[in-house]
């Protein structure tokens, strides 16, 4: 499902801005970086600070015409803007109707029947993250107001984008604190939710292997028609998508191993070819190896056109 807070910087991901404006340039402060389309110019050093949590909503380090290509979105766009921002913190709302939606769905391992049985603990996270969300919000905007009342010459750049983050991050914190009530209100019906979906997954066994989900298949149908850049983007979409299911312990016939290795291999091959318009038959093997663990062989001739293999999408840092 795509996501409504692709390009939101939430609140808690301030401390990393710092963190960049430290290690970077100090030529621009870091509010300019914000205004400026952070999650665009910094996505190599963004996804750096996130090594601990590698896998962590990977949407934030793509540039938004990446994302409408992975999931089919009309948006041409190459960089974010400020409505992403506002749209963001609307993001609770989406998660709770795919709450409900996931209610008539089967698990895919025990670490999602370990989740719902948790969702008490989960609303009070949430309503607890909202709480310091909105302290720290409020007492940000304060320290920014006053220290960029400092510097007449840039105090309406710098508010515009202040008061932009403070409402779409106070906005988070409204919705994120629904969503908590929500969790704890709705917690006595968590065991009737377990036991259907329980149920679900005794009728279909066997279509909860990592490679067997819409969203992998999907990926691997529009290899066929990829170009070089755009199957790299692809493919590193397949890898991150593969190593979080693993972490949650989903079933799968693609050893971790069997895939790091193909994996390499692949992105090297894509990555050697990216000034080139040719491509050699063991580095077309590569990238085909790795698509075949998924069960779909790229065969399609538009792929083994070298003309095909002229970048169009950029690469994802």
């Amino acid at each position: 499902m795509p996501k409504l807070n692709r390009g939101y910087i939430a609140f808690f991901d301030y401390p990393d801005l710092a963190y960049l404006e430290n290690e970077g340039t100090t030529s621009k402060t870091i509010d300019e970086k914000l205004y400026s389309d952070f999650a665009n110019k910094h996505q190599t050093n963004k996804l750096n600070l996130y090594l601990l949590n590698p896998y962590k909503d990977a949407y934030l380090h793509i540039e938004p015409r990446q994302y409408a290509y992975l999931h089919d979105i009309d948006d041409e766009r190459s960089q974010y803007e400020l409505k992403d921002q506002l749209r963001g913190g609307l993001q609770p709302f989406a998660d709770m109707v795919k709450d409900v939606v996931d209610t008539f769905k089967p698990y895919k391992s025990e670490w999602y029947a370990g989740r719902d049985a948790a969702q008490l603990i989960y609303g009070v996270v949430n309503i607890s993250i909202a709480a310091l969300s909105v302290i720290g919000t409020l007492g940000l905007f304060i320290l920014n107001t006053t220290r960029y009342a400092c510097s007449p010459s840039t105090f309406t750049h710098n508010m515009k984008a202040n008061l932009i983050y403070t409402g779409s991050w106070l906005l988070d914190s409204v919705t994120t604190a629904i969503r908590g009530v929500t969790q704890i209100i709705t917690a006595p019906l968590t065991w009737a939710r377990i036991f259907l979906r329980v149920g679900i997954t005794l009728l279909w066994p066997d279509n909860l292997k990592i490679e067997n989900s819409k969203s992998i298949q999907r990926l691997v149908s529009k290899s066929e028609a990829a170009n070089n850049s755009s199957m790299e983007l692809i493919i590193k979409e397949l890898h991150r998508k593969y190593m979080k299911e693993r972490s949650k312990e989903v079933k799968t016939s693609i050893t971790s191993n069997d895939e790091s290795n193909a994996y390499k291999s692949a992105i090297m091959s894509l990555q050697n070819n990216a000034l080139s318009t040719k491509t050699s038959k063991d580095e077309r093997q590569a990238v085909d190896s790795y698509l075949r663990l998924f069960n779909n062989p790229t065969t399609s001739k538009e792929q083994t056109n070298p003309s095909n293999l002229e970048p169009t999408i950029s690469h994802v840092a």
